[in-house]
């Protein structure tokens, strides 16, 4: 098996996880405080599950266990990332509806691929793992670029985007 690819997000995911922290400390977002936790949120918990996914195969962790953790841990983040878009505080924290109807959509499908890999399609394991792991540095990144976009306005404090 080729770990040479799972190599590279791992890396990637630990830059977004420093990113993170750069961009927390900068602090200044034309989005209200709810909005900037849940796209903080957002940017943690998709860096640290594509790292997480990146970093079990590589020490030994069989690829069929290492993928229903990662379904498993990317099925609770897609059911929060649900709640936050589409529940009460859709309001607080005022999600953009062009990427929450993008890349909601596009999560659980991959998410589905990767449970139906697991139970049905064996052979394309791998691909759908690292699929998996790839839109989760996709999702990770739209949380980045948002967070650092919303730096660049601040007069503009209510929230809406």
């Amino acid at each position: 098996m080729e770990y040479t690819d799972l190599q590279v997000l791992a890396e990637v995911s630990v830059a977004l996880l420093g990113f993170s922290g750069v961009t927390a400390i900068v602090g200044h977002s034309r989005f209200a405080h709810q909005g900037v936790t849940y796209r903080m949120r957002g940017l943690l918990y998709s860096s640290s599950l594509a790292f997480f996914g990146s970093i079990l195969p590589l020490v030994g962790i069989p690829m069929l266990p290492a993928a229903v953790v990662l379904a498993a841990l990317n099925s609770a983040a897609v059911i929060w990332a649900g709640a936050m878009s589409f529940g009460r505080s859709r309001k607080e924290i005022q999600p953009h509806p062009v990427l929450v109807s993008i890349f909601f959509p596009i999560a659980i499908l991959v998410n589905l691929y990767l449970w139906l890999s697991i139970f049905a399609l064996a052979e394309q394991l791998l691909i759908a793992y690292q699929l998996q792991v790839g839109v989760l540095l996709l999702l990770a990144t739209v949380y980045f670029v948002r967070l650092v976009s919303s730096a660049f306005d601040t007069k503009n404090t209510s929230g809406k985007d």
